[in-house]
């Protein structure tokens, strides 16, 4: 909202204006990409490290069974790499939502750029939307689920 109202200059060409917001909405959606893909690779290596942890874990409850009460996970007890509400899952959802609701911006940006009279309003949710639901399955939950 700073950005559009301090960009208020009556001597520069409103198109321009706009197709400058556009270009800037789709960078930040891209960089929302770049996020969701990066919680979900830490999610996987924190997967992975606790299933290192686990394997020695299981080779002390071999040896000393007496301490199998010490640890909380066993290796069948390790949470799914896909857990819904956790810390990672609602971040990745709050980025998505954000780069959805930019390229849902570009969209408006786009049609006032080419000068139409109003900003579509349904066009511009659907593709926020939209935007939202596909990084998360794509870029969250599908890398996710492919390890369990």
């Amino acid at each position: 909202l700073a950005a559009l109202f301090s960009s208020q200059i009556s001597s520069v060409d409103p198109k321009l204006i706009y197709k400058l917001f556009s270009v800037m909405f789709v960078i930040v959606a891209f960089l929302g990409v770049l996020t969701v893909l990066e919680l979900s690779r830490l999610r996987l290596a924190w997967l992975e490290s606790a299933r290192a942890m686990n394997q020695m874990k299981d080779y002390l409850i071999q040896n000393i069974p007496q301490l199998s009460d010490c640890f909380r996970w066993k290796t069948t007890t390790i949470p799914e790499a896909f857990k819904p509400w956790s810390v990672g899952f609602l971040k990745a959802l709050q980025v998505s939502a954000l780069s959805g609701i930019a390229l849902g911006s570009t969209c408006a940006f786009v049609c006032l750029s080419s000068l139409k009279a109003s900003i579509p309003w349904l066009s511009s949710t659907l593709v926020a939307l939209f935007t939202t639901f596909f990084y998360m399955c794509i870029f969250y939950y599908l890398p996710l689920k492919r390890i369990n």
